[in-house]
């Protein structure tokens, strides 16, 4: 059993291999959550002045959704783009929807 802590200190208890993405391997997921408990930047996030779109997968078991929700909140008007049943690879699984919320983003916000 892991623990991993969220961003506005949330610990969540969960079986690596069970909450593990198949697209992910074991030693990407531990590395990601060493190098998570280690970073905490969310006091920077009202810094971001940049146009930002947060997009995520309601099912995400290797980042919870909750996550999303909390840099949306810290990062002055961001907008977050929730992939209902979606996992970590919401790109791969409603690509055409992610694609087009992207392109649509773009044209609100040429770079």
């Amino acid at each position: 059993m892991s623990v991993t802590t969220t961003a506005d200190g949330t610990r969540i208890s969960f079986d690596v291999d069970e909450a593990g993405e198949p697209l992910l391997l074991l030693a990407a997921r531990r590395g990601h959550r060493r190098a998570s408990a280690r970073h905490d930047a969310s006091a920077e996030l009202g810094r971001i002045t940049a146009p930002t779109l947060v997009l995520h997968g309601t099912a995400d078991a290797f980042c919870p959704i909750g996550n999303a929700g909390l840099l949306t909140a810290g990062i002055p008007g961001a907008r977050l783009v929730p992939f209902e049943g979606a996992r970590h690879a919401y790109f791969l699984e409603h690509r055409p929807e992610a694609s087009e919320r992207v392109l649509g983003f773009l044209a609100e916000h040429p770079v």
